[in-house]
């Protein structure tokens, strides 16, 4: 879902190409598994495809400074490595890439391959221990250490002993 979109100019560039960048937000949704919580780690993938031009086209092509800082967190913004990177994840890195894709769709040509360029951007995350243990082992903890704090009450105290156990 794209909540905005600054379109800019396109640019021709001295060797005949154009260029033509977009800056964008957009709230992504996607399952996971959770199969190794709360030891889990997850690849965010966000895909960029045109939806008519093909390779011969369009071809999309990596900024020089993304080839040579895959692993920078430049090219979140701020807000979304805020969100990722808070309390509950760990980035690890994130890698940018450009690739063709081909599809068995000839459009009517014999033999033929439709390929369009894709442009993916992976963001690899790992969970954080630190809320897990503060909401799920902590309160088991306390319900545990207040449970057997009946062997600590006098024997002849049996209505406080019963009341604590059933509370725990």
């Amino acid at each position: 879902e794209i909540t905005s979109i600054d379109k800019t100019l396109v640019q021709t560039m001295p060797d005949g190409w154009s260029r033509q960048s977009h800056r964008f937000s957009a709230r992504l949704h996607s399952s996971f598994s959770l199969r190794d919580y709360p030891f889990d780690t997850q690849t965010l993938e966000v895909i960029f495809e045109h939806r008519w031009h093909g390779a011969t086209t369009l071809q999309f092509q990596l900024h020089p400074e993304q080839t040579d800082k895959t692993e920078s967190l430049a090219f979140l913004s701020e807000s979304a490595t805020q969100a990722l990177s808070g309390v509950a994840w760990d980035i690890t890195h994130v890698k940018p890439s450009v690739y063709p894709e081909g599809y068995p769709i000839s459009f009517g040509v014999a033999n033929e391959q439709y390929e369009a360029s894709r442009y993916r951007f992976s963001v690899h995350v790992t969970r954080s221990l630190v809320p897990y243990l503060v909401k799920v082992m902590l309160p088991l903890l306390i319900i545990v250490i207040m449970s057997w704090s009946v062997f600590y009450i006098h024997p002849r105290e049996f209505s406080p002993q019963v009341s604590i156990t059933v509370i725990a």
